[in-house]
């Protein structure tokens, strides 16, 4: 499956990359969590650019989770 041009194979961990090559073609690294178990708590907020939910990744401690709305295209 094609990898879309703005997501990186590299995991979240550590600093961002901060060349200024990495600032021309910035890129998404992976959230390191990405395959356990998500465990939803409450909704913290939400507004026009998405919404903010409490949630824990396995066993882990709970971490604020956004997710972007995306505007919806009419022809």
């Amino acid at each position: 499956m094609l990898r879309p041009d703005f997501l990186s194979e590299e995991l979240q961990q550590g600093p961002p990359p901060s060349s200024w090559a990495d600032f021309t073609a910035p890129r998404l690294r992976q959230f390191p969590h990405y395959k356990e178990n998500i465990t939803f708590h409450r909704v913290l907020g939400s507004g026009v650019d998405g919404t903010v939910l409490k949630v824990r990744f396995g066993d882990g401690e709970p971490v604020a989770m956004k997710i972007a709305s995306r505007p919806s295209h009419t022809p």
